[in-house]
């Protein structure tokens, strides 16, 4: 990179001619010898940093190499967001104060204000010694870097050559390869380095003469400016404007850097809402385009209808702008305004999401599928079409939310017209009065039917609940040693099984047995009373008067014998129930239940079983038997069989 027999020096440099990057960019740039540049001529000393406002061919002093300790050649710099400057030297080095000592690897920031230094990027990223050669910060904090000599950096370790340029995030120790030396054709070492806005590489190699890069040859005192996408290269500044041969060895751009400097009306480090990329203040109709700015084009005027209108988008419908044969331009649908930039109307054929349209078939005719209201056709629209007898969007106190004409009794709660409840009748006792208000909690209301749920109740919202409470007074086992309950829950369902032993029962008489065989149906019902609310775990019903017939052979399911009644169905419907027999028994201990069932109508409970529990057997007459049983009488209580003699 470096020529032994030149000084080091900082030059500001006139404007060539071939200039591709704005001319409100001021332009920092460091050579490897004493340089003279710029009307009036300007000739920098060691270790200075210059800048040249290209629009006046005039040079400044912007850093003063008097700040090191001793004479040195810098390598690199870039201009901070913060306004300090960051460089590399192509030798160990001193700055600051107190003094900084750092290396040829490393990248320090010097701040002006305090004339002090830190270290920005260490040396110790590489894997051996290595000199930066050429760097720029990015808005992020990250480095694009190039060196002096073949190194390795990053994790994992990435081998870059003297033409190469990698970016490296410090947070990730990670490094990429961005450029290529290959892109040379030839061994090539990069000595300067700038990343434009738009991504172009602003760089200068080592090579004196001869170096070929995207259609562009050129020398060690050139700059070019280089665009990846297209391997395409401009020649950004000539050497021809130093008095006399000059390599540079750094270069930054001013423009997009966040500070306010030279000719720049604004700086917002890149393209902002209020700044263009090329550091002007941004505004639509200046012939630059600004997407952060909302802009999709700028034609450099504010006419309308011209391709690209008044407000930087697209002569259309849709941007804003009226425009010849636009009625209206909402950018977009409004309630006003269709996307088709027509006045929004119901039957217009254009569904307007926003005017409230959920369809628009060009008409306004009712029931035709899209109703005058630009609603779909049905009830709760607004507008009645048979069979509908009333549509008022939904609930009102004259019309229900099925589209019927609100009435008491219609089985409709209708709560906007007072309704607590409506059970479809007007009769009171039934937990809804005959004007729609609910009846107390706790109030008797009818039965169910079902003889395992005997208490029903008003919930004091208008419904009947009715709980499945044990009954109470049930005839009671003489010897509750002997009452046994097995339930046996297999695979397939075929081989379910129920058997209930009631025996030696207290006293009982056949006619309180009822008539099962006319009148009285019986129900088994098995109860966890484990909680604070009993629930039915099992229920099978043997109906009263059974026909269990088959073929031309008549037989009931149901017949009395000489000490009571006997149950047999080998079709085992509704409920599974295969027999119970049923005996009297006129002393203590001498009444007799048998209850067996089995098979798929069998409705089996979740096991194992919850303790305790309740067996009952109910006629319909009113009469019931039962046995309780808990732990003490356990003998089996498992996913499969269950096993207990009563308490």
């Amino acid at each position: 990179m470096r020529k032994p027999h030149r000084l080091l020096a900082l030059v500001i440099l006139v404007a060539a001619a071939s200039a591709t990057i704005a001319d409100a960019e001021p332009l920092r740039i460091s050579t490897s010898g004493r340089a003279r540049y710029g009307t009036p001529v300007f000739q920098s000393e060691r270790g200075d940093v210059g800048q040249l406002d290209l629009t006046t061919d005039l040079g400044s002093l912007f850093f003063d190499g008097g700040n090191f300790a001793n004479a040195e050649n810098i390598d690199a710099i870039h201009v901070l967001p913060s306004g300090n400057l960051a460089l590399s030297t192509a030798a160990e080095a001193r700055l600051g104060d107190p003094r900084l000592t750092f290396s040829d690897g490393d990248v320090v920031e010097y701040d002006f204000a305090t004339d002090t230094a830190t270290l920005l990027l260490s040396e110790s990223i590489f894997t051996a010694n290595a000199d930066v050669d050429a760097f720029h910060v990015r808005a992020d904090g990250t480095f694009l870097l190039s060196t002096d000599d073949t190194a390795t950096l990053g994790t994992p370790g990435l081998t870059i050559l003297d033409g190469d340029i990698v970016h490296y995030d410090p947070t990730t120790d990670t490094a990429t390869r961005i450029f290529s030396e290959a892109a040379f054709g030839t061994d090539e070492d990069i000595d300067a380095l700038h990343e434009t806005t738009n991504g172009d590489l602003v760089l200068s190699v080592e090579r004196e003469t001869g170096v070929s890069l995207g259609g562009v040859v050129f020398g060690d005192g050139d700059l070019v400016a280089y665009r990846s996408a297209t391997n395409t290269a401009t020649l950004f500044f000539a050497e021809s404007n130093f008095d006399d041969d000059e390599n540079i060895n750094a270069v930054d751009l001013g423009c997009g850097n966040g500070l306010l400097e030279g000719d720049e009306e604004c700086d917002g480090a890149g393209e902002s809402a209020a700044c263009n990329a090329n550091c002007t203040i941004a505004a639509c109709g200046d012939g630059t385009l600004n997407a952060t700015a909302g802009e999709i084009c700028d034609d450099g005027d504010v006419e309308d209808g011209d391709g690209c209108d008044g407000n930087c988008t697209l002569t259309g419908c849709g941007n804003g702008v009226v425009t010849a044969p636009e009625i209206c331009d909402d950018s977009g649908e409004s309630a006003s305004c269709d996307a088709n930039c027509t006045p929004a109307a119901c039957g217009d054929a254009t569904v307007n999401a926003t005017a409230g349209e959920v369809c628009d078939d060009g008409d306004l005719i009712d029931g035709d599928g899209c109703d005058s209201n630009c609603t779909p056709t049905g009830c709760g629209n607004g507008v009645v079409t048979a069979p509908e007898t009333c549509d008022a969007s939904g609930e009102s106190a004259s019309c229900d939310a099925d589209c019927t004409v609100a009435s008491c009794g219609d089985s409709t709660t209708n709560a906007t017209a007072g309704e607590d409840c409506d059970d479809g009748n007007t009769s009171a006792g039934d937990c809804c009065s005959a004007s729609c208000t609910a009846e107390a909690a706790a109030s008797p209301c009818p039965d169910d039917g079902d003889a395992c749920t005997t208490v029903s109740e008003c919930d004091g919202a208008g419904t009947c609940e009715h709980h499945a409470t044990p009954a109470s007074g049930c005839f009671l086992p003489a010897d509750s040693a002997k009452a046994l309950l097995q339930i046996k829950n297999k695979t397939p369902d075929a081989k379910d099984a129920l058997v209930w032993k009631w025996i030696k029962g207290e006293v009982t008489t056949i006619p309180e047995f009822g008539a099962p065989d006319t009148t009285d149906a019986y129900t088994f019902c098995l109860y966890d009373v484990s909680g604070g609310t009993p629930s039915v775990l099992l229920r099978a019903e043997a109906p009263a008067a059974g026909d269990c017939s088959t073929g031309n052979k008549t037989k009931d399911c149901w017949k009395s014998t000489k000490k009571g009644y006997k149950y047999v169905d080998k079709a085992l419907t509704p409920d599974g129930l295969l027999k119970i027999d049923l005996k009297e028994g006129l002393e203590p201990g001498k009444a007799k239940i048998l209850v067996n069932g089995k098979g798929d109508n069998l409705a089996m409970p979740t096991m194992p079983l919850p303790l305790p529990l309740r067996a009952q057997l109910h006629a319909d007459n009113g009469n019931c038997w039962e046995a309780a049983y808990s732990a003490s009488g356990l003998k089996k209580n498992l996913p499969e069989e269950f096993k207990a003699k009563a308490d």
